[in-house]
């Protein structure tokens, strides 16, 4: 499969097809949905406009619902009208994004607002600064649906965007209009428009179906559905050969979970939407069904329901009777250059029932996708990059809870004796005290750059800075020992032992500082670091704590909630989710730093 190459006609062919959609579509091609109180009174229109799709469905109770600790603002009726008096301070994020970053010129428009350039004024970095608008374009009122749509977006911005397959987001500013979202700015352009035609093969290919397959698993693993597979939603990190691919734009991505009723709202680019999803009955299996338009795009130039491409855009009512009956002829890919494998995997990715299809997991072991990538037998050091992505999209409360049991774990015996803790923590110590240069007994950004770098790592200062960030539990610019190993103990497995019950209850109860049984927003408030230093920052990162855990929205965190989140197998990541972006052996004379746990 390597070596096949995907022809430049293709390529050119790519780009016709996705410009004869942007003429179907003449706008931003994804699905909106306009909440009643502010919706136009007109119906779906055909080809040749906007689409917007208006839907009846009741919602799903965690489609941006609000929660009992959110101001009153977010709590009232989804479409109750708010005028821009009512929403000038809505979220308690920062004001003060002028004080820190200097805005540059328009880089990006649409109907969620603007995206400028952005300078860091302290260290000068590049970022992309999204601002989107509180009251949506063209009107004069807004909602709390809309409202809590943005604070949707950002929430699963600051989960996923930890790890390297997304874009990074940095900080989150409010103004009495607008919400405004600095981002990592990638400077490579979205996927298809920004191909190097004459290099490409199924194997760059295949790279690029990778990144994206491991963005929607970790996606999934935390109960989250993206909503928008399109080549316009990921990102070149640079205008290098063989950069890095980036998932952008969570405008769409929506918190659900496996026994909830499926979705019914349309949402998403027509020609991608899964056959589910236009017949209004879906969930995370939609995604992978996306995944597998955009493989077949890039592998033949054409969509899986043009039968050549030559044909004539439908109607929108007509792509959908064409997706709904989901008629694909798989027969001739071969004879148009694409090898045998990549078409198993299209008909497991096309897999017209989504209770068959194939997951995203599982797709990223299939042969194609895996080969020409990375080996799979390294030891932990190989797997370091890896083991801190799986932290870091750990939500900030679940970060702190296992920052509290690592804490635990090595500074008492009541729970574990000392030789398994020893077991479990030297290997990690040791490692730490090589990256450790200067002997400080922290680690900063230089420090770990230096040390991935010679360990066989390939990363840019800016995704170690990444990374960092959300390793640095306590926030206080620095990396020391137990947040290290908190970030790279084996938490699935050592979740599978009999003493991991013990050490969740401890910290449960060290949590809940009334001893009620419950955890409430004040408790949590009293955990967080001086790094928040107004009651607004202080409040706002205690709320979002809480929606992590508080499933019921009553605004308390039961034992049960508690130990479900930290608990639940099903849940947890697995490391084949991210990039190991390993390329060497580590030069650290073969020493074997594998971590087991006894239980």
């Amino acid at each position: 499969m390597a070596s096949t190459r995907v022809t430049a006609q293709h390529l050119s062919l790519v780009k016709q097809a996705r410009g004869q959609v942007a003429r179907l579509l003449k706008g931003p091609p994804s699905v909106t949905v306009v909440p009643t109180a502010v919706r136009p009174q007109r119906t779906p229109q055909r080809a040749g406009t906007r689409l917007v799709v208006f839907s009846q469905q009741t919602r799903s109770k965690r489609d941006y619902s609000a929660s009992a600790t959110d101001k009153v603002i977010l709590r009232l009726p989804p479409g109750h009208e708010l005028s821009a008096d009512d929403v000038k301070v809505v979220f308690d994020y920062p004001r003060n994004l002028t004080d820190r970053y200097d805005l540059k010129e328009k880089i990006g428009a649409g109907s969620f607002g603007i995206v400028v350039r952005a300078v860091d004024k302290e260290t000068g970095i590049e970022y992309a600064c999204k601002s989107i608008a509180k009251i949506p374009s063209k009107q004069v009122k807004t909602n709390p649906h809309h409202l809590l749509k943005i604070r949707s977006e950002v929430d699963c911005m600051q989960t996923l965007g930890a790890s390297l397959d997304a874009v990074f987001l940095k900080d989150v500013f409010e103004d009495d209009s607008y919400v405004h979202m600095v981002m990592e700015l990638c400077l490579g352009g979205p996927l298809i428009e920004s191909m190097d035609v004459s290099n490409l093969t199924e194997a760059r290919v295949a790279e690029l179906i990778r990144s994206i397959l491991r963005f929607l698993a970790q996606c999934h693993a935390k109960g989250l559905i993206f909503r928008d597979v399109k080549p316009g939603n990921f990102l070149y990190a640079t205008k290098d050969e063989g950069s890095s691919l980036k998932a952008t734009d969570f405008g769409l991505m929506i918190q659900h979970s496996k026994n909830e009723p499926p979705l019914t709202t349309r949402a998403g680019t027509p020609v991608y939407l899964a056959p589910e999803v236009v017949t209004r009955n879906y969930d995370a299996a939609a995604d992978v069904y996306s995944v597998g338009v955009l493989c077949f795009q890039l592998l033949t130039g054409r969509f899986p329901y043009w039968p050549s491409n030559n044909f004539k855009a439908p109607t929108m009512n007509e792509l959908f009777d064409m997706i709904a009956q989901a008629r694909i002829d798989f027969s001739t890919l071969e004879k148009e250059g694409v090898s045998p494998s990549a078409v198993d995997l299209l008909k497991k990715l096309l897999m017209v029932d989504p209770k068959r299809r194939i997951t995203a997991l599982e797709a990223l072991k299939h042969p194609w996708v895996q080969e020409g990538g990375a080996a799979s037998d390294a030891p932990l050091s190989g797997t370091v990059v890896q083991r801190l992505q799986r932290f870091a999209v750990n939500g900030h409360l679940k970060q702190y809870v296992l920052n509290m049991i690592t804490e635990d774990i090595m500074g008492s015996t009541e729970v574990m004796g000392m030789e398994e803790t020893a077991e479990m923590i030297t290997p990690l110590r040791d490692m730490f005290a090589r990256l450790d240069k200067d002997g400080s007994g922290d680690v900063s950004v230089d420090e770990l750059v230096a040390g991935l770098i010679e360990q066989g790592y390939s990363l840019s200062e800016p995704e170690v800075e990444q990374l960092v960030t959300r390793m640095d539990v306590n926030k206080d610019g620095k990396i020391v020992f137990d947040e290290f190993a908190t970030c790279l103990l084996d938490w699935p497995e050592f979740r599978s032992g009999n003493k991991w019950q013990k050490l969740v209850r401890r910290a449960f109860d060290k949590l809940d500082l009334n001893g009620d049984g419950y955890i409430s927003l004040d408790e949590l408030m009293a955990l967080l670091p001086e790094f928040y230093d107004t009651e607004e920052k202080r409040k706002e990162a205690a709320s979002a704590m809480m929606r992590e855990f508080d499933n019921s929205t009553d605004g308390l965190i039961s034992w049960a909630e508690f130990d479900n989140m930290l608990s639940d197998m099903s849940n947890q990541n697995a490391l084949e989710y991210f990039d190991k972006r390993y390329t060497a052996k580590a030069l650290d004379d073969g020493e074997n730093l594998e971590v087991t746990f006894t239980g």
